[in-house]
C-alpha cells in the first residue's frame, strides 16, 4: 500500500507531467462563482487599500517622478540581482522545510506514540512556546558568530536555525493529531504484514497522514516567508555595520532600514507576493487535491 502511494505520489511529481495552465483551474473556478460587479469591486478594493498604505507610508500619492527616483536610488543596483537573490532565499526555505519535515515527522510518531516521550517533550514545548522566536535570533547570531569566527557564516547558519525554529511546529501538531487518528484497522494489517519500524513508518504511517503533512506544510510555508524576512538582516545599533547574507529579505530590510526607499520595500513586498501565489497555484493545492485520497475516516 505505502509503495504503491509513494510510487505514484512520485510519478506525479515528474516535472514531464506538470501542466503549467491547468494550476490557475482553481482560481478561475473560484472566479465564476462572483458575478462582474462582485469582482470589479473586489479589485477596486484592493486598489484603493494599495493606494491607502503608499499614501500611509509616502505622505503622497507616488506619481512617476517618485517611482523613477526610488528605482534610482540605493539598494535599487540589487534589483539586477533579483533572480539570484530569489535563488539564495527559495534554497534556505526548501532546505529548512526539509530539515523540518523529517525532525516534525520522526517528533510525532514518537510523541502520538510513545507516552514517556510525550510526557517529557510537550512541558518543554509550553515553555518554548512562551519565547518569542525573534528573540532568540541575535542570541543564537552571536553566539555562532564566537563560535565560526565569521559574520556572515555564522547568520547564514542562524537564518536556517530561525527558520527550522518556526516552520517544525505546525507541522508537527499535525502529525501528531494525525498519527493519533490513524484506525486501528489499518495498523493491525500493518502488524500482520510485519511491518515494524522504519518500514511501518514508510509503509503506514506517512502515506496515513500525508493530508496533515501538506496541511502543516503550507502553514510553515507562510510563518517561514514571516521569518526570512528578518532572518537575512542582522541590524546594528551601534558604530558597526549591519550584516546581511544575500536574498529578499535582506533586500527588503536594507531598503527599510537602512535607505528607507519605499518604492523598492513595496516592490519587494510585491515579490514576496507573486512567489507565495505561485506556491500556491503550481505546488499546494495540486499537493492537497492529490493527496486527499489518503485521508482515513476514524
Amino acid at each position: 500500500m505505502g509503495k504503491l502511494g509513494i510510487a505514484k505520489a512520485t510519478n506525479w511529481l515528474h516535472f514531464g507531467r506538470l501542466h503549467w495552465p491547468k494550476s490557475f483551474s482553481i482560481v478561475s473556478q473560484r472566479l465564476r462563482k462572483y458575478t462582474h460587479v462582485e469582482r470589479t469591486t473586489a479589485i477596486f478594493l484592493v486598489f484603493l487599500s494599495i493606494v491607502f498604505v503608499l499614501y500611509i507610508v509616502l505622505g503622497h500619492f507616488p506619481t512617476i517622478a517618485t517611482v523613477s527616483e526610488g528605482l534610482s536610488a540605493p539598494p535599487s543596483e540589487d534589483l539586477v540581482k533579483l533572480p539570484i537573490l530569489v535563488v539564495f532565499t527559495m534554497g534556505r526555505l526548501f532546505l529548512a522545510y526539509g530539515i523540518s519535515i523529517v525532525v516534525a515527522i520522526g517528533m510525532g510518531v514518537l510523541a502520538a506514540e510513545h507516552k514517556r516521550f510525550a510526557a517529557v517533550f510537550f512541558p518543554l514545548y509550553d515553555i518554548g512556546q512562551g519565547v518569542p522566536i525573534l528573540a532568540l535570533f541575535p542570541v543564537i547570531s552571536l553566539w555562532l558568530t564566537g563560535l565560526l569566527g565569521n559574520q556572515g557564516l555564522a547568520l547564514e547558519v542562524t537564518c536556517i536555525i530561525m527558520l527550522v525554529l518556526d516552520m517544525i511546529w505546525y507541522m508537527f501538531l499535525n502529525i501528531v493529531s494525525a498519527v493519533k487518528n490513524i484506525p486501528t484497522e489499518i495498523n493491525e494489517v500493518g502488524q500482520l504484514l510485519g511491518f515494524r519500524g522504519l518500514k511501518r513508518i514508510t509503509h503506514i504511517v506517512i502515506p496515513s497522514i500525508l493530508p496533515a503533512i501538506v496541511t502543516g506544510s503550507i502553514l510553515s510555508w507562510g510563518t517561514g516567508w514571516n521569518t526570512i524576512i528578518f532572518a537575512e538582516y542582522l541590524p546594528s545599533t551601534g558604530s558597526a555595520d549591519p550584516v546581511s547574507i544575500p536574498g529578499i529579505g535582506s533586500l527588503l530590510d536594507k531598503a527599510g532600514y537602512e535607505y528607507g526607499n519605499t518604492v523598492v520595500l513595496v516592490l519587494m513586498l510585491g515579490v514576496i507576493s507573486v512567489l507565495v501565489l505561485l506556491m500556491e497555484a503550481f505546488i499546494w493545492r495540486r499537493l492537497l487535491r492529490k493527496f486527499e485520497k489518503y485521508h482515513v475516516e476514524v
